[in-house]
């Protein structure tokens, strides 16, 4: 048995943040004890020499060259477990030349969108981890001062951007962004827009403070990852020990596949979902880590 005071003990010792009883975001707890034992449990002894990928070719072997050089440098449990490849892919809006990148996560943070109106005011804003997930995955368009330089151009160009998950987690966290900036400022982390009590009146944060629901049936991720998506999971679970459907107000959510999904459906970048990639999982909730 863990005694959560020496498990908290623990945390102090690797990160100071987390001592003198003030309160801290949930999530910065979830992914300092996950990055821990990462590194505690890494099976990498002798790291390779760092190197350019070359990042051509196919977008398939693009994700799997940064996937393997991503592992080479750090594998364990965590990854096994907890690790996907997100894919953010640009598209030249002159001569349609794509560029892709590649990172892995530990956890997603994904937008809330702006709440829907209501005609009946005892009726609270909700969303949906779909409607989550669809922001998420919207095309950016880049245009004007935030213009991108096409490497087949080789000028500033308007372009369109768009953000996808190339391969999924066993378990996946998902980081749900409630603060936002309401006049410019922002704070910025690994996790997005974030709440700090040393943020200050400054930083101009609002809170969306909007109820997030997932569907019963569970949360088929076909719709937001790339044509080739196949699992990142050294071992992928097929059966969800805690299935629940309630709505539920949070900062962080972990969800486990409990069969495999895979819809067909294009998007405006020129990408159209594939058979060719392994069918996507359905996850179910499995837990939720409350930030209030």
């Amino acid at each position: 048995v863990v005694s959560p005071r020496e498990f908290l003990a623990a945390v102090i010792r690797r990160d100071k943040r987390f001592g003198g009883g003030r309160q801290h975001d949930s999530q910065e707890f979830l992914h300092c004890v996950l990055e821990g034992l990462q590194s505690e449990l890494d099976r990498v002894k002798v790291k390779p020499k760092y190197r350019e990928l070359e990042g051509r070719g196919e977008e398939e072997a693009q994700a799997a060259e940064a996937w393997a050089y991503t592992r080479s440098l750090g594998d364990s449990a965590i990854d096994d477990i907890f690790a996907g490849q997100l894919q953010s892919t640009i598209e030249c809006g002159v001569c349609h030349h794509r560029s892709h990148c590649f990172d892995t996560f530990l956890d997603l943070s994904i937008p809330i969108p702006a709440p829907r109106t209501s005609q009946d005011a005892a009726v609270a804003a909700s969303a949906s981890v779909q409607d989550c997930l669809a922001s998420f995955n919207a095309t950016e368009h880049l245009d004007g001062s935030d213009q991108y330089r096409c490497e087949k151009c080789k000028k500033n160009v308007p372009a369109k951007k768009k953000l996808s998950i190339s391969k999924y987690p066993g378990v996946l966290v998902l980081h749900l962004k409630r603060f936002v900036a309401s006049s410019g400022a922002l704070h910025t982390s690994n996790f997005g827009a974030m709440r700090s009590s040393s943020f200050g009146a400054s930083s101009r944060l609002k809170k969306n403070s909007s109820y997030v629901s997932i569907a019963s049936g569970g949360l088929d991720l076909g719709l937001y990852c790339s044509p080739h998506a196949t699992t990142a999971a050294a071992s992928c679970p097929i059966k969800s020990k805690v299935a629940a459907a309630r709505p539920f107000r949070n900062e962080t959510a972990a969800a486990r596949p409990i069969r495999s999904g895979g819809g067909e459906a294009a998007d405006d970048i020129g990408q159209t979902r594939s058979k060719a990639g392994t069918p996507p999982p359905v996850y179910d909730l499995y837990a939720v880590s409350n930030h209030s």
